[in-house]
C-alpha cells in the first residue's frame, strides 16, 4: 500500500471546511476526497472485508481518521452549521458519509444535548447493519459519555426501557461497549437493567447479552454468579436453563460448577 501524502489529504480537508456551510456542496467533496483514497486493486479478504452491507470506499483508515481530526474544530466552532451537515450527511447512501455523522454529533457542544440525544435515537430506531450501528453508539454519545454522565445514563436507561426493538438492542449493545470502563460500583445498577432481558427469546437480544455477561464476568465473577442464580430462581421456564449453559465458559471451573449446579437444581424442580 503507497504511503499517504499527508500534507496533500490537509489541503483537501481544508478545502472540505470552505463548504461546510453548505451541506450538498460538502458532500460532493467529501466523495471526490474519499474517492481519490479508494483502493481499487485492493483484494477483499476475509481479514479485510468490510462488515457493512452499505456502500463504501476501500480506504486506508488513517484518511478517515485524519479527515476526522481536521473537521472537529469546525464542529466545535460552527455548531448549527455541523447540524444541517450531519442531517445531510446522515441521508447520503455511503456507510463513511454516515460514519462521519455520527462522529460530528458525538463533537458537538454541550449546550446541543438535546438535539444529538433526538439523533441517536432516531438513528438507532432505523434498521442500521451491525457496522453502522456499531459506529452510532461508539462516536454519536462521545460528548455525553466523557461530559455529561448523567445524561447519557439517561438516555442509556430511555433506549432499555423502550418498547422498539432496534432501541432496546442498541440499548444492550451501548452498555456492552460502556462496560470496560465502567467502575465495579455500578455493578448492581447494571444487573437491575438487564433481568427484564433474560425473558426475551429474540436470538439478537440474547447475543447481546451474552456479550454482557462475559464482560460482567470477566470483570466481577462472584457477582455476576450471585445475579444469574437470582435470575434462574425467579424464571419458570426450562428455556433459561439453556441461557445458562451458555455463560460456563466465562467463569472458572470453580464458579461454573457452582452455577451447572444451579441449573440442574432448576430443572429438577421444574420436573416436580
Amino acid at each position: 500500500m503507497p504511503a499517504i501524502d499527508l500534507t496533500r489529504l490537509d489541503r483537501q480537508i481544508s478545502a472540505l471546511t470552505d463548504s461546510f456551510g453548505e451541506p450538498q456542496a460538502f458532500r460532493r467533496s467529501l466523495h471526490e476526497l474519499l474517492s481519490s483514497y479508494h483502493l481499487y486493486a485492493r483484494k477483499v479478504s476475509k481479514e479485510n472485508m468490510r462488515k457493512s452491507f452499505m456502500r463504501h470506499y476501500e480506504l486506508p483508515p488513517q484518511v478517515v481518521r485524519q479527515v476526522e481530526l481536521g473537521l472537529k474544530p469546525a464542529v466545535l466552532q460552527r455548531p448549527e452549521e455541523s447540524l444541517a451537515l450531519i442531517d445531510a450527511l446522515w441521508e447520503d447512501e455511503y456507510y463513511e458519509s454516515r460514519d462521519l455523522a455520527a462522529f460530528m454529533l458525538g463533537q458537538l457542544p454541550l449546550e446541543y444535548t438535546p438535539a444529538a440525544e433526538n439523533r441517536i435515537t432516531t438513528w438507532l430506531s432505523q434498521p442500521l447493519d451491525r457496522a453502522l450501528q456499531a459506529a452510532v453508539l461508539e462516536k454519536a454519545p462521545s460528548s455525553l459519555r466523557s461530559q455529561a454522565k448523567e445524561q447519557w445514563e439517561a438516555l442509556l436507561g430511555k433506549l432499555l426501557d423502550s418498547n422498539s426493538f432496534h432501541l432496546q438492542q442498541s440499548g444492550l449493545l451501548a452498555l456492552d461497549y460502556d462496560l470496560p470502563a465502567r467502575p465495579l460500583s455500578s455493578f448492581v445498577s447494571i444487573y437491575k437493567l438487564l433481568r427484564p432481558f433474560f425473558k426475551q427469546h429474540d436470538p439478537r437480544i440474547l447475543s447481546a447479552l451474552q456479550d454482557i455477561v462475559g464482560h460482567l464476568a470477566r470483570r466481577n465473577p462472584s457477582e455476576t454468579i450471585y445475579f444469574l442464580k437470582q435470575v434462574l430462581a425467579e424464571s419458570d421456564t426450562h428455556a433459561i436453563e439453556h441461557i445458562m449453559r451458555r455463560y460456563l465458559p466465562f467463569f472458572t471451573p470453580k464458579d461454573a460448577e457452582s452455577l451447572r449446579e444451579a441449573i440442574g437444581n432448576h430443572a429438577r424442580r421444574k420436573l416436580e
